[in-house]
């Protein structure tokens, strides 16, 4: 009798387990390691798997809107791909993605098929094409027909002459711009992107965050800016009104698009993107004033503004520009290449 329980016992706790089990191995922990993307056996390697292309839907979830036009979507896997094939050539982590539990919290269950089935044809549409960019040793671009198709490109497995580099790029990418997109050359000293350059991306001006406006009081700007100011300055502010506090804060330098590369505060020089990631702000494009007491500060733009504008590149998909176009628009003289079949 006892045996006969047991038996009976063990049947119900079976049924009970495998769907906890089926479930948990289905959706994962929710962690954004390579391991568990739950897209290959966790035996393969890093490079294994991006050859397989599987990671890319789920770094594509990670990156753009389901809302994103077609040629806009094709365009951001050439991206995840090329700075997946970068990455690996330069030993460092590759992008972050979503697992497919976390697609599935994010679409909801009703909308995972169809929003998974999107990204994963943009993969295939594009399989293997990355962006390369070709230089000589005197600094001279040879560049590619854009007639030309990508199968027919010089492939980086295939030799170059001793005289040019060829490499893949570091295909920046951002949410929308303050008008213009960055040049590199503007904001790194010692290190060189040459297809990084400004490009007109007026067409975020109609993006929803392209402006943002916060306000703070003088306490709560030199609380939240912390070591930015000297101690003088935190432990007398309230002796100070806000334009005295913002006339000790002055813009030094500029680039050519509108974003603050340096400012000073307290006699110190901090660089724009230290200053709005410090206080959270969606640019270094901003502006800070006095107004009615409180300081005012207007943001343009969402993001580094660096290479492309995700905004701009779907108002371009709109008006029928294809992937290579759109990704020509704003990556100077690249050459496309097909990796792998």
């Amino acid at each position: 009798m006892k045996q006969f329980l047991y038996r009976i016992f063990c049947v119900i706790a079976l049924f009970i387990l495998i769907p906890i089990v089926f479930t948990f191995l289905i959706q994962g922990n929710g962690e954004h390691s390579i391991e568990d993307l739950q897209f290959v056996p966790k035996t393969e390697t890093a490079e294994s798997v991006l050859f397989q292309e599987d990671i890319l839907p789920g770094i594509l979830a990670n990156e753009i809107s389901m809302e994103t036009e077609t040629e806009a979507i094709k365009a951001q896997a050439v991206i995840a791909r090329t700075n997946c094939l970068r990455a690996l050539e330069q030993g460092e982590d590759l992008p972050e993605g979503l697992t497919k539990g976390e697609m599935i919290r994010i679409w909801g269950q009703e909308n995972f098929s169809e929003y998974y089935s999107q990204l994963e044809n943009a993969v295939e549409a594009t399989k293997g094409i990355a962006m390369v960019y070709r230089e000589s040793e005197n600094g001279a671009i040879e560049e590619v027909s854009p007639q030309k198709p990508a199968e027919d490109s010089v492939s980086p497995e295939q030799p170059e002459a001793s005289s040019q580099t060829i490499g893949y790029i570091r295909a920046d990418f951002h949410k929308c711009s303050a008008g213009y997109t960055r040049d590199a050359a503007e904001i790194y000293e010692k290190e060189t992107y040459p297809y990084l350059k400004s490009a007109d991306s007026r067409m975020d001006l109609s993006a929803e965050d392209f402006l943002k406006v916060v306000f703070y009081t003088k306490e709560q700007f030199v609380e939240k800016g912390g070591e930015l100011f000297s101690e003088e300055t935190r432990t007398t502010i309230s002796e100070k009104t806000a334009e005295e506090l913002l006339s000790q804060i002055s813009v030094t330098k500029q680039d050519s698009a509108g974003y603050i590369t340096e400012i000073e505060i307290d006699k110190t020089v901090h660089s724009g993107e230290e200053v709005r990631l410090l206080y959270g702000w969606n640019s270094s494009a901003f502006s800070l004033k006095e107004v009615d007491g409180e300081i005012r500060v207007v943001t343009k733009g969402l993001g580094h503004g660096l290479g492309v504008s995700l905004y701009s590149a779907n108002e371009l998909a709109k008006s029928g520009y294809s992937y290579k176009d759109i990704l020509k628009y704003f990556y100077t003289e690249i050459e496309f290449v097909t990796q792998y079949d």
